[in-house]
């Protein structure tokens, strides 16, 4: 809408650019192949995140797992990934971050 005489500016979107690179960028970029157990775990608001971990995911018929909040403990991320049976894990540089003040234990 204009901010001047409130008539839409008429932005139509005629292609799926956005959700046909969430789907090619997950499918070759995050090597995914159908049976894959793809998790990821950053904050939900993070573009990567959404498109990665909704988008891509399921654009591609692949499972899609979420996590909300921090974890309690270091192996968290671990504990979660081991149960989901996942052999792709993807995490922000955030959470790397966070895990290295913890020793290697």
């Amino acid at each position: 809408m204009s901010g001047s005489t409130g008539i839409p500016k008429g932005c139509v979107h005629t292609t799926g650019g956005c959700m046909i690179y969430a789907a090619l960028t997950f499918k070759y970029v995050f090597d995914y192949f159908p049976g894959d157990v793809y998790i990821s775990m950053s904050d939900i608001g993070w573009i990567i995140e959404h498109t990665y971990n909704v988008y891509g995911q399921l654009l591609n018929a692949a499972t899609c797992f979420l996590f909300e909040g921090l974890p309690t403990n270091p192996g968290r991320y671990w504990e979660i990934a081991e149960r989901c049976g996942a052999n792709q894990l993807y995490v922000a540089p955030t959470v790397i971050r966070s895990l290295m003040r913890y020793d290697d234990d």
